[in-house]
């Protein structure tokens, strides 16, 4: 006879669990998640069923809540480490850099230039080094284009909506005067 699923942990959000239940089957656990559908689909009923559960056969549990618990301690002393106030890393060199650098220790290369801007739209934004400035040049692309093209779309629609009031116009006149316009 299986073995009967046990929730070991119950998750608010599906990432999380997904990401918790993945980290289970790669240590060799068989784990599922129970009510993931429901709760995605109608998030507001998740404290009424107790939320995405995680679930594994009953000979796995007390191993797998001993993973669990390796992992939230592993979260906890990373969030608590010095490098966890990095922002991100270095775009030049890969080095980390922390809240309070704006220029990298290691290369020297900075988000911002002398006077403080921003180094993406120090130049205008025609930088294509970075996906950023790659970025900003498309945007300005698409708004050099766009009052030709809104010329292009309005002027028509102008043009008869100008054609209609005329004849409407016409109409009018024709039938207070009587006499034939068009």
């Amino acid at each position: 006879m299986s073995d009967q699923l046990v929730t070991v942990e119950s998750y608010q959000f599906l990432p999380e669990a997904e990401a918790v239940r993945m980290h289970l089957e790669s240590e060799g656990f068989s784990a599922h998640l129970a009510d993931a559908e429901a709760v995605s689909t109608e998030w507001v009923l998740a404290n009424a069923i107790g939320n995405i559960k995680l679930r594994v056969p009953q000979s796995q549990a007390d191993a797998a809540r001993a993973v669990l618990s390796e992992l939230r301690s592993r979260r906890l002393e990373r969030s608590q480490s010095p490098e966890s106030d990095a922002i991100g890393c270095c775009l030049s060199c890969g080095a980390s850099l922390h809240s309070d650098q704006s220029k990298c220790g290691q290369c020297g290369w900075s988000y911002t230039d002398d006077e403080g801007e921003s180094s993406e739209f120090a130049n205008g934004g025609s930088t294509s080094e970075t996906a950023v400035g790659h970025e900003v040049s498309v945007l300005e692309n698409l708004r050099a284009i766009k009052r030709p093209l809104m010329l292009i779309v309005l002027l028509p629609m102008l043009l008869t909506f100008a054609f209609v009031a005329i004849l409407i116009l016409g109409w009018v006149i024709q039938l207070v005067t009587g006499l034939p316009i068009f």
